[in-house]
């Protein structure tokens, strides 16, 4: 098959291209595309020229053979001009027409109204509009522009001096998700060139407004203050809004105006004066001069006269949308990128022109990869590494340097030179301090880089460009002063930690590189702290050795004794760390000792209780049943929030089992699975870990990311993407999706 003018177009679209998806296996001679389409809702226009452009894809890849040797058969959808119906039609397409593939759905809500449809039946859909960011399916390509690809371009223009150098921006546009989310990933841009809140003016109409006249005259005022002000608009051009503007004196000439939405056709049907001047960030323009797009129209031309369909003064119509959703069929049918299930696009800032044309006053030097996660809001650069996507931040490049807190009874040796030397695995009093730990540029997400030897205790070629190394060790012997040095690290907006408790076999020092890994790949804003109690932290790993049964007894025993050690820490952090939001992680063993001191705690301190916003077991090395019967209880009581995450792959744990007489353990997964009210039960097994499978929650960057999602946004385990529901009895678990191969 030939597509060469469709390959330049996707070229010209800077569409990033690396997989085969495979048709749909079924005995019919043709293959079922699903295109979901609208005819009654306020898109039907558009939503019309849309689906146009699939057909006429379909035709053009029919006229030259098909595909595998079969034609593409289109299945229209019913009406779906309600998000309900949207989802009943998805499911009609996937279940009753057997479509290997679907492309439409118009608007931000109805493409999150199906996307559990296309998730559950394990169905593929191609999401041709621009949209928000923030979301990412196995199930969905969004091969329209996300915010960093239109919206961050055309504001970063606005700050530079051939764009206006703006001081301060107006966002507009209608109370929508899309506009929130977008102005949401702008004003977090704005902030990173330094632009503070208070020269930020965001403002939403409702749908259908008219009248504009307070809203801009709010604009006109706030503009009036003495710096360069533009005006950032995600309402259409024939809105009314732009003709308010100049009505009150606010044109392009004495201040930006950047309309996100805009083409050919609304550039048109507008008044042009009220217009002239005003930019439009695009991926496309008709206007742009290139062989790959004079061949798209031409062939679009001849399409649209066949078909009747609406034209402009130019000709037919055709918007970036359009050819996103035209290029999706092809790239359906032939490749598509995988990892990000986005594509990379140019940009384009046009002026629009009386004439009714757009003029290109600037673009992209090379093509933009998608960023759905924007690495300017707080909390998402551990999603971004997690994904692989939208590339790194200024901060995972350099070195730097983490402030953790600590507590512990561990014996201290004063006298040692080395700061990991301080605290021996013998038993000591409860002592306070703080540890310094260097992250090393590009450190990678989930791994603790250390010397080969190190878990020998040689240390040969450790370097802070290359390794985690603690920096420094300072024990606060005043309980006072200590938490006082907390407070100050804290954020005033929300004052938030968390407080990491190890598990078997584990070293002081181990114990904070692994609480600074954690707040670093987090990203959380939250105060690091770790508990250590005197574990072993010895050569012997394995559980099937008699001395590594012997020191996993003495790690218990540890574990038993420092129990109401770690009470006494977590009731003073509580009365003096004046924390609003404490999150608790425990891992292996540790969540023993964890469970235990924070019932007790609970149970005594009624007032307290509302400061422990969650607590996380990570593979907890407790018996199930003692677990589910026993200690449960004792704090769901309470109202406490527990995430637990357990695995099938999980060696050291089936040791333990082992160990303790074949009774299965709260952190194993499969038929002894723990699953209570009260409780969300996530099974990691899908997950790839490291050949213990111990270590995964604190080490695989999915976990990372789920945690990040759980502190960070309060997210519950309905709402986290990679998170699939199952059912247990009358309890629902749930369990990470198997990732793409």
């Amino acid at each position: 098959m030939r597509y060469k003018f469709v390959l330049a177009l996707l070229s010209l679209l800077g569409s990033s291209v690396v997989l085969l998806q495979q048709a749909h296996a079924d005995d019919s001679d043709t293959i079922k595309i699903g295109i979901l389409q609208t005819e009654s809702n306020v898109n039907a226009t558009s939503d019309s020229m849309l689906q146009n452009s699939v057909l006429m894809a379909i035709e053009e890849i029919n006229a030259s053979g098909g595909l595998l040797g079969r034609k593409l058969e289109p299945v229209l959808s019913g009406d779906i001009s309600s998000w309900p119906i949207a989802a009943e039609q998805s499911r009609k397409l996937l279940m009753y027409d057997k479509a290997a593939v679907v492309f439409g759905c118009w608007t931000s809500t109805c493409r999150r109204s199906v996307r559990p449809v296309f998730e559950s039946q394990n169905g593929l859909l191609f999401y041709p509009m621009r949209y928000e960011g923030e979301e990412l399916s196995p199930n969905i390509y969004y091969t329209g522009a996300t915010p960093n690809q239109y919206a961050t371009p055309a504001v970063d223009f606005l700050l530079r001096e051939d764009g206006g150098s703006a001081k301060r921006f107006v966002l507009v546009g209608v109370d929508y998700v899309d506009p929130h989310t977008t102005f949401k990933t702008v004003r977090a841009f704005l902030r990173s060139k330094g632009v503070p809140d208070a020269d930020i003016l965001e403002s939403y109409v409702p749908f259908g407004t008219t009248d504009y006249g307070s809203i801009v005259g709010g604009i006109r005022e706030f503009s009036s203050q003495g710096k360069k002000s533009a005006v950032i608009s995600s309402l259409d051009l024939n809105s009314g809004f732009y003709e308010e503007l100049k009505k009150q004196g606010i044109d392009a000439t004495s201040n930006p105006i950047v309309a996100l939405r805009g083409d050919e056709r609304t550039l048109e049907a507008a008044n042009a004066n009220a217009l002239a001047g005003l930019l439009v960030p695009s991926n496309y323009f008709m206007s742009l001069e290139n062989p790959a797009n004079s061949a798209f129209q031409a062939n679009w031309n001849a399409y649209s006269k066949r078909r009747d369909l609406p034209q402009i003064k130019t000709g037919a119509l055709v918007t970036d949308s359009m050819a996103a959703a035209y290029s999706s069929v092809f790239m359906w049918a032939q490749e598509m990128d995988r990892k990000s299930h986005h594509v990379s696009q140019p940009v384009f800032i046009a002026e629009a022109r009386v004439n009714g044309q757009f003029q290109v006053v600037w673009n992209a030097p090379a093509p933009l990869r998608a960023q759905p996660w924007s690495p300017d809001i707080p909390g998402n650069a551990a999603i971004i590494s997690d994904l692989g996507i939208g590339g790194t931040t200024a901060q995972q490049n350099a070195k730097r340097l983490v402030t953790t807190f600590f507590a512990t009874d561990r014996r201290y040796l004063k006298d040692e030179k080395e700061p990991r030397d301080r605290f021996s695995n013998e038993r000591g009093e409860l002592v306070y301090g703080i540890a310094k730990v260097s992250i090393p540029p590009g450190h990678d997400m989930g791994k603790i880089e250390r010397p080969t030897l190190a878990w020998l205790g040689i240390y040969a070629g450790e370097s802070a460009d290359k390794h985690l190394v603690m920096q420094s060790l300072e024990v606060v012997n005043d309980a006072k002063s200590y938490f006082s040095k907390v407070q100050a690290m804290s954020n005033p907006k929300h004052r938030r930690a968390f407080i990491f408790i190890h598990g078997f076999n584990t070293r002081f020092e181990d114990a904070a590189l692994r609480t600074a890994q954690m707040a670093d790949d987090l990203d959380i804003q939250a105060v690091p702290l770790f508990y250590s109690w005197p574990s072993g932290g010895h050569f012997e790993r394995s559980l099937l050795t008699l001395s590594g049964r012997k020191e996993y007894t003495a790690d218990e025993q540890a574990a038993e004794w420092a129990e109401p050690h770690l009470k006494r820490f977590l009731e003073e952090f509580c009365d003096q760390g004046k924390f609003d939001e404490i999150f608790v992680i425990a891992h292996s063993m540790g969540a023993r000792v964890t469970t235990r001191a924070l019932a007790t705690l609970l149970q005594d301190r009624s007032d307290l209780r509302s400061r422990i916003k969650e607590l996380v077991l990570a593979a907890p090395d407790i018996d199930a049943g003692v677990f589910k019967e026993q200690i449960l209880p004792r704090l769901t009581k309470w109202n406490t929030s527990v995430t637990l995450y357990a695995s099938s792959n999980d060696k050291a744990l089936k040791e333990s089992g082992n160990a303790h007489g074949d009774y299965s353990r709260a952190g194993l997964a499969g038929k002894d699975l723990v699953v209570a009210t009260g409780m969300e039960t996530i099974d990691a097994t899908n997950v790839n870990t490291d050949f213990l499978g111990h270590s995964y929650v604190v080490e695989a960057s999915p976990l990372l990311t789920d945690l990040t999602l759980l502190i960070n946004e309060h997210m519950r385990a309905a709402r986290r993407p990679r998170l699939a529901p199952h059912e247990m009895g009358t309890s629902t678990y749930w369990e990470f999706r198997r990732a793409a191969q």
